[in-house]
């Protein structure tokens, strides 16, 4: 559903759901962050996301090597065909 390309910017994403995104063979079906910077996720709602086919990380996938702070966010009904369903 969104991917996060910061190379050294700090965002801050708040109050939005993200929901039923699907991928195959990949990583982060909701967020994919490949952020260098801080990414912080505030009252964010993930939901209904799902990997198939060997993905990690239905609803959310960090791959940055900067911060990722998630904070008052929901988590429901996310689903990964390996592993880190939320």
């Amino acid at each position: 559903v969104m991917q996060i390309n910061a190379n050294t910017a700090n965002i801050t994403i708040s109050g939005l759901t993200i929901a039923n995104g699907r991928i195959t063979n990949s990583t982060g079906a909701g967020l994919q962050n490949f952020s260098n910077g801080a990414v912080t996720l505030n009252n964010l709602a993930f939901t209904g996301n799902q990997t198939i086919a060997g993905g990690d990380g239905a609803a959310l996938n960090h791959n940055g090597t900067g911060t990722l702070n998630v904070n008052g966010s929901t988590f429901s009904g996310n689903v990964s065909a390996s592993v880190g369903g939320a």
